[in-house]
């Protein structure tokens, strides 16, 4: 039997090169080489994937905290683009055109969810109802929120307008918020403090809150800004953090005298009765007024608040709120603007009627932009004097 080979022996018979390696060992070390590979390549391509993430979160925060430059986003204390008055310098329409956003203040008309808050979407001016203000000639809701215009040292350095505290956490930023008011209003604002609270009023706080109303030109329905420092609706308080701990204070007062108002007052009854009062509340407690013209010297020159000055003031900064009627009867509010691009007023017993717009004919916005949009709630059990 010289030269048989048993089959069931050759299939254990493995060939061999030269330097001694079998086929089966380099299938083996082409598998691992080929499964570092791929594990190697997934590690990269995450690694480079989270770092894009992160560049992607780094770009949308740089969107809302930008220098402001060619009409980029700004920081919320910053001068807006254009040359207006600083943020917060009184009148409404002192910023932006009309038509403008403040840059940083949230999308434009039409542009949709921004970091800094939504901006109800708006047709091209005169093509009727202005931002929610629902069908033509639907004019606005009986209840318009209460405001109060921004204090002038609400751009001044602070948390609000870029400060050392800007990056703080909403638990910080409450906390000192709450103890900066407290030290203006206790003790001598302790049963109004109670009252919020027994009440149920919330305090919620903001960098920005601001309203683009609808406005006539004199040739175009547009819009013209209100930089506000606070607003009410109902029992809910929004306001700014301002510049002071004297300003956040008096917000807190005036449209803390708002939740207590009675829904039949008419819009200007009621920044007349808020105003007044705060001047009041800010005289007892030896702080300048919010405007310099609410104060007068009586007979014994002592100051006190100036009524007719702050009628004034309201009469002309706010929307609408007061406007002659055409018999010279009691005032009337303007409310909407119809499909035709009439303006709506409101007469005194609470009908309407349509007339061809006047130049500085204006109604309040249906909602304000907040910066930024939730704001940080305030404690109102902490809110309390000791």
């Amino acid at each position: 039997m010289v030269g048989f080979r048993s089959p069931r022996k050759r299939r254990y018979v493995v060939s061999r090169d030269t330097r001694g390696g079998t086929y089966l060992e380099y299938l083996i070390i082409v598998g691992v080489v080929a499964l570092l590979a791929i594990g190697g390549w997934r590690r990269l391509g995450g690694s480079i994937g989270a770092l894009a993430r992160r560049e992607g979160r780094a770009v949308a925060t740089l969107e809302w905290k930008g220098s402001g430059e060619s009409g980029e986003a700004t920081d919320p204390g910053q001068r807006p683009p254009g040359g207006g008055p600083e943020l917060g310098h009184g009148s409404p329409g002192s910023g932006p055109q009309p038509g403008e956003g403040p840059s940083g203040s949230g999308p434009q008309q039409g542009e949709g969810q921004s970091a800094t808050g939504s901006q109800p979407e708006q047709g091209p001016a005169g093509t009727g109802p202005q931002p929610g203000e629902g069908p033509p000639g639907s004019g606005f809701t009986p209840e318009t929120p209460s405001r109060i215009v921004a204090s002038p040292s609400s751009n001044e350095e602070s948390e609000r307008s870029g400060g050392k505290g800007a990056a703080a956490s909403a638990a910080s930023t409450a906390a000192k918020f709450t103890a900066d008011v407290l030290k203006v209003m206790c003790p001598k604002d302790r049963a109004f403090l109670q009252d919020l609270k027994k009440r149920g009023v919330t305090i919620t706080v903001f960098d920005r809150i601001y309203f683009d109303d609808p406005y006539f030109d004199g040739t175009k329905w547009t819009t013209k800004h209100f930089e506000a420092g606070g607003m009410t609706d109902g029992t809910d308080i929004n306001m700014i953090r301002g510049g002071t701990a004297a300003d956040n204070a008096a917000t807190v007062y005036h449209e803390g005298v708002h939740t207590g108002q009675p829904s039949s007052m008419a819009w200007r009854d009621k920044e007349y009765d808020a105003y007044e009062r705060e001047d009041q509340w800010r005289i007892s407690h030896g702080l300048p007024p919010h405007d310099p013209s609410f104060r007068k010297a009586d007979k014994s020159g002592k100051q006190v608040t100036d009524d007719a000055a702050v009628r004034k003031y309201v009469d002309k900064n706010y929307p609408g709120v007061t406007a002659k009627a055409p018999s010279g009867g009691a005032p009337e509010q303007i409310v909407g603007v119809s499909a035709s691009g009439n303006t709506i007023v409101k007469r005194s017993d609470g009908s309407k009627y349509e007339r061809p717009p006047l130049k500085g004919d204006s109604y309040p916005a249906a909602a304000p932009t907040t910066v930024p949009p939730g704001g940080i709630a305030i404690d109102m059990s902490h809110l309390q004097c000791p």
